[in-house]
């Protein structure tokens, strides 16, 4: 058996470090995912513009 295949406990800190780092990963990719969402919108709007130039809000 290796060194490596050992399964090892974590302790309570360890764990609360794995938790509060897989939650800062999940906030980061939610304000990613809603950074790109904000920009396809101000794009789809800027084609919207482009389309009607006339018209003062989107349709």
């Amino acid at each position: 058996m290796r060194i490596f295949e050992i399964a090892t406990t974590k302790t309570p800190g360890q764990l609360k470090i794995d938790q509060l780092s897989a939650a800062s990963k999940r906030a980061k990719d939610a304000v990613k995912q809603e950074r790109l969402r904000q920009k396809a919108q101000r794009a789809q709007q800027a084609l919207q513009r482009l389309r009607n130039p006339g018209l003062k809000t989107p349709v």
